[in-house]
């Protein structure tokens, strides 16, 4: 676990040894997480002021930076792939 070229809150790389673990029977797809976000009003660690993808300045992609509702180029995420696992989601986000 970690990246040592990466930024400093990832470092050392280390090794993790799991004792347990759990994952869900089903995948929560983007058109479930977008149910629950519209219900809610739900903010993801990703969209927070404060969020690493802010604090370390990524590269913008849109106006949802690294968020649930883009994909890995940056796009809004197409119906075409509301089945598909929700991404981009932090074991914050999956809790709530």
């Amino acid at each position: 676990m970690g990246n040592n070229q990466g930024n400093k809150d990832e470092q050392p790389e280390h090794q993790v040894t799991l004792t347990s673990f759990y994952f869900g029977k089903y995948e929560v797809t983007y058109s479930d997480f977008k149910r629950f976000v519209e219900a809610t009003g739900y903010k993801t660690d990703a969209e927070q002021p404060d969020s690493i993808t802010f604090k370390h300045g990524m590269p913008p992609r849109g106006a949802n930076n690294g968020t649930w509702n883009m994909d890995a180029k940056g796009m809004p995420v197409p119906p075409s792939d509301s089945m598909k696992p929700v991404g981009n989601v932090s074991y914050n986000d999956a809790l709530a």
